[in-house]
């Protein structure tokens, strides 16, 4: 799932992000005038006024993978080919179910895919295994990890990217289970309280991640709750083809 939430002009159409990998960022500035004129006893006087320079818009490539487990080393080396190979020229990807540990024995798996210079971003499941969210980033861009409340019902990353002007945030909502008890409803209630507390308004923000919510289905209650609460924070749902292996648009 890529959602994305941009400040807009009313005289002015702002480029959305379309799919999951070649989103577009715009990152734009309005030029002053290159003088301005003054008069003086009826007769024109200008001053020059310095213009600035309009920076070209920077296309960012970014990917979303649920891996069900980075510790596994046939996976973690196409991982990583993945972010070097130049035909995807990608400068992020984004991950779910990394099936991280909290502690110091997961450095080798980072290392292994992490190439020298870029940076990774993970938070791990506390208290039981698999899950896991984390983020790795191109050394050009500066990112940040920030912290965040922590929630029952599903994990997240939230990372900033201050010369993109960017806040990147990546969930994961396991599956409601007898054994883990996480209904809906504390989704919704915590999730809405999560968006209440994110700055939807500084810079651009891109939310991607695995809700396994069942979109196709419109008689499916909760699925399209969650729809029309993405709706009621202005967030756009980028995707429109199937994201699931069995082709169906799980997001």
């Amino acid at each position: 799932m890529v959602l994305d939430c941009i400040g807009r002009d009313n005289n002015k159409n702002t480029t959305n992000i379309s799919t999951p990998v070649g989103n577009t960022i715009p990152v734009c500035s309005i030029p002053r005038h290159p003088t301005t004129a003054l008069h003086v006893n009826n007769e024109p006087v200008l001053i020059n006024i310095k213009r600035e320079t309009k920076p070209e818009f920077k296309k960012l490539c970014l990917c979303l993978l649920n891996l069900r487990s980075i510790r596994d080393d046939i996976k973690a080396g196409k991982i990583k080919h993945l972010i070097t190979d130049d035909e995807h020229d990608l400068d992020g990807a984004f991950f779910t179910e990394t099936w991280l540990r909290p502690d110091h024995t997961s450095t080798q798996q980072i290392g292994d895919i992490t190439p020298s210079g870029d940076n990774f971003h993970h938070r791990a499941r506390q208290g039981r295994k698999g899950g896991g969210v984390g983020a790795l980033l191109k050394s050009g861009l500066k990112s940040k990890l920030l912290a965040h409340a922590t929630f029952k019902s599903f994990e997240h990353l939230l990372v900033s990217v201050s010369n993109a002007h960017l806040h990147v945030i990546t969930i994961y909502r396991p599956p409601p289970s007898q054994k883990t008890k996480l209904i809906p409803a504390l989704f919704f209630t915590e999730f809405t309280t999560f968006l209440e507390q994110t700055p939807l308004s500084t810079g651009q923000l891109i939310i991607l991640g695995d809700f396994n919510f069942h979109v196709e289905d419109k008689n499916n209650s909760h699925a399209a709750k969650f729809l029309d609460l993405l709706e009621s924070f202005n967030l756009n749902q980028n995707v429109i083809g199937s994201t699931h292996q069995w082709g169906t648009p799980w997001i």
